[in-house]
């Protein structure tokens, strides 16, 4: 019977009254066959509800999250190497594809597994992208220019070059999206703040023109925070005073008005880096200030009151503030910090009244420099940690995902393990290491047969081979050469 007979039985069945279910209670000892009759049609009942409830294709493990191995996207020393400044933000598309944009550069893949194509990009000093499908869309300077790029198919579609503003030396680009219009923010190190926005997807763009102006050289530190939320647009700077000032505007970046953003007590330093989310109608603002402090605020009434988080992490937490890019993003009501030097992604689940570190960097061997992260639309987070060894510099990428939790080996399984097991005896080094990939793939629950094997034979080739698989499983690394930096996760 296929779950649509089942359905079809259940909707063309009338419920029928059961005689006994309407007998008195003096009858109840007598009441032996009724409770049979009635514990069988609760079984069948129960049986049906299982059929219609169970995923079709039959029975699926259980599932786990948990951070999958990383994997490698450059060692590369000229991809390592600190641009002046520059900035790195990491993407994935609804897809599963993930990009990794710096200056001058940007990796893709198509679903996060090595290897990833690099691509040259001309401009620096990117902004945060916008990401539509598997398109991801972001502003460069140096070349002044709003460019997209497939990621699935790991290729530029389309440049478009932007009305240059009057201004100095151009610093930072801020880039926002809503439907078919885009606004974009370019800063310069004299101390303008220039706006414009497009109403076509990026293809044209109106000239530019100042909305507000931070301190000289302020900039550079990449300080101001662009934001779009329900609550229109939002621009954070620094002013010449060296406080937190604000722009909003409501209607599309026609008009700007002013709001006092939060203050700060003298003795945590002054602001020099800000960044900002929302979730819903509340913005959240992190500041980093020069006294290597790193604060948070919230406002849920359109800037008009600034409530202090709980997030006040010191000097030696965070590292120096100007190589510390700091990245907040959020995602199904989480919080995301990232891009910190020195110290891993922290996520809030309470709007930022409480922060906790998420172990994503567990089993990764080196000194961590920065972490860039990315948080989705089911709150999963990536990170593309990039990390020193051995005089040796790499940028990996690993992910938050869903995996099926281990179970004991059924007798399938169980044949398998021991075929794969005869077969690493064998000398075609193909064979052999395609039942080591196997017994790999069977996870823990292989382990008692291979370690009952490496307990039987006195071959030293045999046990090596066997030892080998063993490590694998144990690291949790599913190829054959575990590279230096993986020391395994809890």
């Amino acid at each position: 019977m296929t779950r649509d007979d089942v359905e079809l039985l259940l909707r063309s069945t009338r419920p029928v009254p059961a005689p006994f279910l309407q007998a008195p209670l003096s009858r109840a000892r007598g009441a032996g066959a009724p409770r049979l009759q009635l514990a069988l049609a609760a079984g069948f009942l129960l049986a049906i509800v299982g059929v219609i409830l169970a995923p079709p294709g039959g029975r699926r493990a259980p599932a786990e999250r948990r951070w999958l191995p990383p994997v490698e996207i450059s060692t590369v020393d000229e991809d390592l190497s600190m641009d002046v400044m520059g900035c790195q933000e990491l993407v994935r598309t609804s897809s599963g594809a993930a990009a990794l944009i710096s200056d001058r550069k940007m990796w893709l893949s198509r679903d996060g597994k090595a290897p990833w194509k690099k691509i040259e990009i001309p401009g620096w000093h990117p902004s945060a992208p916008v990401v539509e499908g598997d398109t991801v869309s972001f502003l460069t300077l140096a070349v002044w220019q709003y460019l997209t790029v497939d990621v699935a198919k790991g290729e530029i579609v389309s440049r478009v070059r932007l009305p240059r503003p009057s201004m100095g030396k151009q610093w930072t680009p801020y880039l926002a999206a809503s439907g078919t219009d885009r606004y974009a923010v370019v800063c310069g190190l004299g101390g303008p703040l220039m706006f414009l926005r497009s109403a076509d997807d990026g293809r044209t763009w109106n000239e530019p023109r100042e909305i507000a102006r931070t301190g000289d050289n302020q900039m550079f530190y990449h300080n101001p925070a662009f934001l779009l939320s329900p609550g229109g647009l939002w621009l954070f700077y620094v002013s010449e005073g060296r406080r937190i000032d604000c722009r909003r505007s409501v209607d599309r970046g026609e008009t700007w008005a002013a709001v006092e953003g939060p203050s700060i007590a003298a003795e945590l330093g002054r602001p020099v880096i800000l960044r900002a989310t929302a979730i819903g109608d509340t913005v959240h603002l992190v500041c980093l200030t020069d006294q290597h402090r790193l604060l948070h605020f919230s406002a849920a009434d359109g800037g008009r009151t600034w409530v202090p988080g709980s997030l006040d992490l010191r000097e030696n937490e965070i590292g120096m503030g100007p190589r510390s890019r700091t990245i907040l993003r959020s995602g199904a009501g989480r919080l995301l910090l990232s891009g910190i030097y020195g110290a891993p992604p922290r996520v809030s689940d309470d709007g930022g009244r409480t922060w906790k570190e998420l172990d994503a960097l567990d089993g990764i061997r080196g000194d961590v420099d920065l972490t860039p992260a990315f948080i989705g639309e089911d709150g999963a987070v990536s990170i593309a940690p990039r990390l020193s060894l051995n005089s040796r510099n790499y940028l990996l990428f690993r992910e938050w995902a869903e995996v099926p939790r281990s179970a004991p080996l059924d007798e399938r399984g169980r044949r398998s393990a021991e075929t794969n097991i005869a077969h690493l005896s064998e000398d075609d080094i193909r064979s052999r290491e395609l039942a080591a990939s196997e017994l790999v793939a069977l996870g823990v629950p292989a382990l008692p047969l291979l370690r009952l094997a490496l307990a039987q034979t006195s071959d030293p080739e045999r046990q090596a081979r066997l030892r080998d698989v063993l490590r694998r499983i144990e690291l949790r690394w599913p190829d054959a050469q575990v590279p230096e930096w993986w020391q395994g996760a809890r």
